[in-house]
């Protein structure tokens, strides 16, 4: 009877050693978990490297706030906005927090976590420039990007556009004459409208939006370069286990006061709660 205790006993605790095994394959967070982050640091109020030379912004703020609640150790690696997404679908980052648009094209690529905000595309000039959408002008905008792909779409084959490295020198160019308009979320055109505190402290001058936020309609050529207004998580593909996880911290995040409190500070509203 002893002997058959002993068996038992062991023949428990190897299946527990499996389970813990496969539980972990899984995806499991453990508190020693590592995880490497991508974010830019040319995308200001979102990343940037603030006056003391440290990383700041919502994106970083988030990750930071999502790598709490993970209980993951994670180490942060910096790119210019453009070459994020690239070396995040090629392995160099685990994931990257850096305000991508979810879209089908990227989706080849990547996995998309939940959004952890949305935005859509809005034109803006300089005001009192009276500069429209007529059929002709330049388009400064971001390379790289969704907009980009926008510009290429055969929508805009009698603007001149633009490409420039990241949106806030497409901004610049606009203030400064030499463009007539840009695209950008417009989470950023409504900083750019109402307070432009993140160009250069206002000295830009003050711009307006020209026509509504563009909100595509599924099977439109629009939706195919913007997609959804989805702002998610980007995931390699060989971290797909991690989605689960990452999912459910980001409910908890957006119902929780301290991302409430961050956004408040950088956009004068709450943007997680916003949505289709």
């Amino acid at each position: 009877m002893k002997n058959r205790v002993v068996v038992r006993a062991m023949a428990g605790l190897i299946l527990a050693v499996l389970l813990a095994g496969g539980l972990a394959a899984c995806g499991a967070f453990t508190s020693d978990r590592e995880l490497i982050i991508g974010i830019s640091t040319d995308y200001p109020p979102f990343s940037y490297v603030n006056a003391e030379g440290e990383l700041a912004g919502f994106d970083y703020e988030y990750g930071k706030l999502l790598c709490e609640n993970l209980k993951a150790k994670c180490e942060w690696q910096t790119d210019p906005f453009e070459n994020i997404f690239d070396r995040t679908a090629q392995g160099d980052f685990d994931l990257a927090v850096s305000s991508h648009t979810q879209t089908e094209e990227r989706e080849q690529l990547v996995h998309f976590s939940d959004p952890y905000y949305y935005s859509y595309g809005q034109f803006v000039r300089r005001a009192g420039s009276g500069a429209e959408l007529d059929g002709s002008g330049v388009i400064a905008v971001q390379t790289n990007g969704i907009y980009e792909r926008y510009m290429n779409s055969g929508a805009f084959e009698n603007y001149q556009i633009l490409f420039l490295e990241n949106q806030v020198m497409a901004f610049e160019a606009v203030a400064e004459g030499r463009a007539d308009l840009t695209i950008a979320d417009d989470v950023l055109t409504d900083l750019a409208v109402n307070q432009s505190t993140y160009l250069a402290g206002g000295a830009l001058g003050a711009f307006e939006r020209v026509g509504e936020p563009i909100i595509p309609a599924p099977g439109t050529p629009e939706f195919d370069a913007l997609g959804t207004g989805a702002i998610g998580i980007v995931v390699t593909k060989d971290n797909e286990d991690l989605l689960p996880d990452i999912n459910r911290a980001i409910k908890e995040i957006n119902q929780g006061q301290a991302i409430a409190t961050v956004s408040e500070g950088y956009f004068g509203r709450n943007i997680v709660s916003q949505g289709p």
